[in-house]
């Protein structure tokens, strides 16, 4: 799939990170098409940080990670990002329809702050727990991450462990999404064969991984080697976090306030998802 479909299917589901990278590297080219040499990170970061609009870090390496899912549409030659002048879609860049596009759909409001204010408003007990169940299992790929987190954190700090996640979801994290004492939390909606070997192989710490989808059986019996060799030590998925963490959570006296600390976590969370 092309940079440009990826982008279109971003405006749709208002993947920020993506419309901003799209904006400013599809502008550079159509303003500079006489003399145009692309631009470095340095480059995109600078224009990133000195728009109003782009409220959020900016992390280098996220071009690189679009670059490899790019199909054509994006290149590096030597430390410069540039449009493929020579690709199949390029002529779609010229009469400025997806540059409106995406402008339009950043200057929408950001669902981010829906799930905050959703979560900010429950005063129910058994309706935010509902929520957090629901999310989880049906929630975007972000959604997962996020709610994922605030609830092995909260559980952790029950019996005195310590959770951390040092990114938002669009950062380039190296397969590292939580970290918590020697062990390393992955985390990902779809667990496949090439997720699993190419989070293995970024570190050599033991590793919990996190999913949602139903797990093929080349996936397990790779699993299943890896527990052997003591690289994984635990394999969760959504229903056995409801059954492991979120019940458990439900169940507990009010006076350890666990909705108000879950609330805590998800808004600070959730609040590194806004651009």
């Amino acid at each position: 799939m092309s940079y440009i479909a990826l982008t279109q299917n971003d405006i749709s589901n208002l993947n920020y990170t993506n419309l901003y990278l799209a904006e400013i590297l599809i502008s550079d080219y159509i303003q500079n098409q006489n003399n145009y040499i692309g631009l470095t990170r340095a480059e995109i970061a600078a224009r990133w940080k000195n728009d109003e609009r782009y409220r959020k870090q900016f992390y280098p390496s996220y071009c690189q990670r679009k670059l490899e899912q790019s199909g054509g549409i994006l290149v590096l030659e030597g430390e410069r990002y540039k449009i493929n002048e020579s690709a199949e879609r390029l002529s779609t860049l010229h009469d400025g329809v997806l540059l409106q596009e995406i402008a339009a759909a950043i200057d929408r409001p950001s669902p981010v702050i829906a799930n905050i204010e959703h979560f900010e408003n429950i005063t129910d007990k058994q309706a935010f727990f509902s929520s957090l169940k629901e999310y989880l299992l049906n929630g975007s790929p972000n959604d997962f991450e996020v709610i994922a987190y605030a609830i092995l954190y909260t559980y952790l700090d029950i019996f005195g462990f310590s959770l951390k996640r040092f990114t938002s979801t669009n950062a380039n994290d190296a397969g590292v999404d939580y970290i918590g004492g020697d062990v390393i939390y992955c985390v990902t909606t779809n667990l496949s064969v090439a997720k699993l070997e190419s989070d293995i192989n970024k570190t050599h710490a033991r590793k919990v991984f996190i999913h949602r989808n139903t797990l093929s059986g080349k996936v397990q019996n790779l699993i299943n080697e890896y527990v052997r060799e003591s690289k994984i030590s635990d394999v969760l998925n959504a229903n056995m976090m409801v059954e492991r963490y979120i019940e458990y959570l439900e169940a507990k006296h009010e006076s350890y306030n666990i909705v108000e600390k879950l609330r805590t976590i998800l808004i600070n969370e959730y609040s590194k998802e806004i651009v």
